[in-house]
């Protein structure tokens, strides 16, 4: 198995799928920012998105998508895969990860 560890922030609020009475899935979006400097000694920014997919009992997956909106700065490790599909007649690819644990670095405020 192969682990990948990324820091980003939450591109938009988790969503729940709930599969059956017990079983649940979380998915969210991480964006990860980076910043370079080009072959001219120019900074740029660029952004890599990773779909996350967080598996677990539905209990937990609902506590867990309670705190994972917007904005929240993540730590993610999990297993990763990519996808490579077409968009406007241009190929593009998706990353994603099947989370096995996820930590939450901002600060909670007091609604979590």
């Amino acid at each position: 198995m192969k682990i990948e560890i990324i820091t980003g922030n939450l591109a938009q609020d988790s969503e729940v799928t709930h599969i059956s009475k017990t079983r649940s899935v979380c998915n969210f979006t991480v964006a990860v920012n980076e910043r370079y400097q080009d072959k001219n000694g120019e900074m740029k920014d660029s952004v890599e998105y990773f779909e996350c997919s967080y598996w677990r009992d539905a209990e937990k997956v609902q506590k867990s998508a309670d705190l994972l909106k917007k904005g929240v700065k993540v730590l993610v490790i999990g297993d990763p895969s990519s996808r490579a599909f077409m968009k406007n007649d241009l190929p593009h690819s998706a990353n994603k990860i099947e989370v096995s644990k996820f930590e939450i670095l901002s600060p909670l405020n007091k609604n979590n």
